[in-house]
């Protein structure tokens, strides 16, 4: 590892970009999210697996900044998803890591610590705490409201979920028995991190306890988009119990030791007074996911917003998206965003260190938050630095690029029996993919082919790719092909392009199409039958498209959403000539000529960039121009039958809004 050093949150966004900026034919890797604590793990626990979906090969870069642009994007603007553990094997993987010494570990502290994943999940905004009808009701309110929050909702995302989603309407109001509690958590962890015999898994509760708790509590000092109050400490109900007292009552009371169910009633109480204090139409709730809390509440006349803490067991091996709807709003397709840093940041705050490693298990990017071998100072937290080091995997790169080199200088293959339907060759492959292996009579009947000529293009092309194996009169899956057959389910064209582009001939066939030249037939090399295979699958894969009547034309351009509005404005204004609305089809067709951007990109990009306020779009129905029927691009499209294909008329007006007739368009140059 290299040397620990002082990360950003865009520091450590460049450092991750670098290492999955390689040019690898085994595509995009998956990640895995890890942490430590120091003093009780023994080694690093794996919290979920994570996904990028970068969607996107630059080359030439349109972005300025380089081809690692768009792995920079993915990670910020939350284009990946986390797949959390079941939490049965996340408890075993805990309690095997977890140090051990005379005083064992329980299992409701095991469980509590499983749980802090999921609470870490909802305090970054990838889950939703689960609300009761009535609460729903409370906080969809236009008026001013008070959040009185308690200790559980600072600690379980709560009051993040507020800090959100509901900043503009409510005040959040803290009182000083949760800083005091969360203190006490504080004192109690670093009381047993310098003793000789902890308790470890009780240790680890109050880390994640006392460091999660602060970093919320700071969160919303540090957010000025939101009103925090507090009660002034004279008029506080613990005034009587914060300063020492030598009163005799007191003592016989225990009133100068913070009881549970004393510190339920100081909450409340401090709900109680400020509801006094507002105007009467002013409400005043209280934010708990404790229902004895909930209950005393209802009893004195304050309504709880009640979130139920259990409801954390349901996510559980779930996948959560780092791209979600905002709730509470009237436009239904407005979206947010949480980027992978802003977890990795809240995993190392919570248990110490946070990392994230590739299949292999090698460290790429390690962030610690505390440890002996780091120091702290308070412009740490006021602009959210933590300490971090990278992996050093420069050999496996140079390795990688340099195989890729290989392959693609490498001799052709014969082309003579490379001619196929991709529409049919998507239907084996999710055969193959399903059964694992058939005879060669068996997929011959399923692709309805009755000539060993005629089956042979399908079962050389995937002979080529080392999809699959030969073995007598039958052929079985490789791991390859699985990995091939998930790609296009999940339509990551970044995958399906790394994969298919490992067979020669079709990587020779890539590299003589050319943006802006169409690749006419009898200028490629290749027969009839293999043309029009290879240009068909260079655009379901989004690497080209092919005219009738102008050739195949490479698309392997993919901006980012901001550069897209750009070119999108600038394709616009060029075939508008002078009208409010273009010809749909006009556009999309100057972008895949001119720009080398494909159609389907088009349409993704151009949702992202509507949805970020780049761009503006606007679609007008009308009849579609009929001469020009022969601009059509085939497309992936998924659906209850298993992986298909289907053709869109780029002039009909029905690719890039479905159900709706957009033959024209109009762009206009969005606020950002």
């Amino acid at each position: 590892m290299n040397q620990i050093k002082l990360f950003s949150k865009e520091d450590a966004e460049e450092a991750l970009a670098e290492v999955l900026n390689i040019n690898d034919i085994q595509g995009i890797p998956d990640l895995y999210l890890e942490v430590k604590e120091d003093k009780c793990l023994s080694n690093w626990v794996k919290v979920g697996k994570v996904q990028l979906f970068p969607d996107t090969y630059i080359d030439p870069p349109l972005s300025s900044q380089g081809p690692k642009q768009k792995f920079i994007e993915a990670l910020r603007a939350g284009f990946f998803e986390w797949y959390l553990p079941e939490k049965e094997d996340l408890r075993k993987e805990i309690e095997g890591a977890l140090n051990q010494n005379k005083k064992p570990n329980t299992e409701k502290d095991v469980n509590e610590i499983c749980n802090a994943v999921v609470h870490i999940a909802m305090k970054c905004g990838m889950a939703f705490p689960i609300f009761d009808a009535m609460a729903l009701g409370l906080m969809q309110t236009k008026k001013p409201f008070s959040i009185v929050a308690d200790t559980s909702s600072v600690l379980q995302g709560g009051i993040d979920f507020f800090e959100k989603h509901t900043s503009s309407s409510a005040r959040i109001k803290i009182p000083a028995l949760v800083h005091m509690e969360i203190l006490n958590f504080v004192d109690r962890y670093f009381k047993q991190r310098y003793h000789d015999n902890p308790n470890i898994s009780r240790m680890l509760v109050d880390h994640i306890r006392s460091q999660g708790g602060q970093r919320v509590l700071l969160r919303l000092e540090v957010n000025n988009e939101i009103e925090v109050e507090r009660p002034r400490l004279g008029a506080d109900p613990l005034r009587g119990i914060i300063s020492i007292s030598s009163d005799t009552e007191d003592k016989n009371l225990g009133l100068q030791v913070v009881q549970r169910s004393f510190a339920d009633r100081l909450i409340l109480e401090t709900a109680v007074q400020h509801l006094n204090l507002v105007d009467p139409g002013h409400q005043v709730y209280l934010l708990t996911s404790d229902q004895g809390l909930a209950r005393m509440a209802l009893a004195e006349n304050i309504k709880p917003i009640f979130f139920d803490s259990n409801e954390v067991n349901k996510l559980f091996g779930k996948s959560l998206s780092g791209i979600g709807f905002t709730p509470f709003t009237n436009d239904s397709t407005q979206l947010y965003h949480v980027p992978l840093m802003e977890i990795l940041w809240e995993l190392a705050i919570n248990f110490g260190s946070s990392c994230v490693t590739n299949d292999s298990g090698e460290i790429i990017l390690e962030i610690i938050a505390l440890g002996q071998e780091v120091s702290w100072q308070p412009y740490h937290s006021t602009e959210d630095f933590l300490w971090g080091k990278k992996g050093k995997l420069e050999n496996k790169i140079k390795e990688d690029k340099q195989n890729f080199s290989n392959l693609s200088k490498g001799p052709s293959l014969k082309l003579g029996s490379y001619s196929f339907s991709v529409k049919s060759m998507l239907k084996l492959i999710e055969r193959l993919y399903k059964d694992g292996k058939g005879s060669d009579n068996e997929l011959m009947s399923f692709l309805n082919i009755s000539t060993n000529v005629g089956f042979g293009g399908y079962l050389n092309f995937l002979l080529s790719g080392e999809f699959v194996e030969r073995k007598g009169r039958s052929i079985s899956k490789l791991e390859k092909l699985d990995r091939l057959y998930l790609a296009l389910n999940a339509e990551n064209y970044q995958k399906i392009k790394n994969l298919l582009i490992t067979i020669e001939s079709f990587c020779s066939f890539i590299e003589k199409i050319k943006v802006g030249e169409g690749l006419q037939q009898e200028d490629s090399d290749f027969k009839k039958g293999i043309y029009t295979s290879f240009s068909n699958l260079a655009d379901i894969s989004c690497l080209g498209v092919r005219f009738v009547d102008k050739g195949v034309y490479s698309t392997p351009n993919i901006p980012s959403a901001s550069d897209f509005a750009i070119t999108a404005l600038e394709a616009y204004e060029q075939v508008r000539k002078g009208e409010d609305f273009a010809l749909t089809g006009t556009w999309l067709e100057k972008l895949i000529i001119q720009y080398g951007i494909h159609p389907v990109m088009v349409r993704n990009r151009l949702a992202e960039g509507h949805q970020a306020g780049y761009l503006k779009r606007y679609f007008e129905g009308s009849t579609p121009d009929t001469s020009f029927e022969n601009r059509s691009i085939l497309a992936l499209e998924n659906d209850q039958y298993g992986l298909g294909v289907r053709q869109f008329k780029l002039y009909h007006g029905d690719f890039l809004l479905p159900g709706r007739a957009s033959v024209s368009l109009k762009l206009v140059k969005g606020e950002q």
